[in-house]
């Protein structure tokens, strides 16, 4: 069971909606959530897909092999992370 904490106007919206419809709240939602999920052109969760952007990620090793470590100046604070974003990105973009 989830639970929404949705405010009044949007409540009484779906309940108007539902009334218009004949149907209970409960089925209207769930109706609602069934139409937009048949209208997705790709499953939300393509484990396939998953699989392959997570190659090199299989074991520790792997992951720190494909990884950036963050040198601890640019923990500092927001302005020193973006210094050092910018820094990387003139890197990236002189090699």
């Amino acid at each position: 069971m989830i639970t929404l904490d949705l405010p009044p106007q949007i409540q009484h919206s779906i309940q108007a909606y539902a009334n218009e419809q004949g149907v209970s709240v409960h089925d209207y939602i769930v109706q609602a959530i069934q139409n937009r999920l048949a209208s997705e052109p790709t499953m939300l969760f393509d484990i396939d897909v998953m699989k392959e952007r997570l190659k090199g990620l299989e074991n520790k090793e792997e992951a720190l092999k494909n990884s950036v470590s963050v040198p601890t100046w640019a923990l500092a604070d927001f302005d020193s992370f973006e210094k050092w974003l910018a820094e990387r990105d003139a890197l990236r973009t002189s090699v």
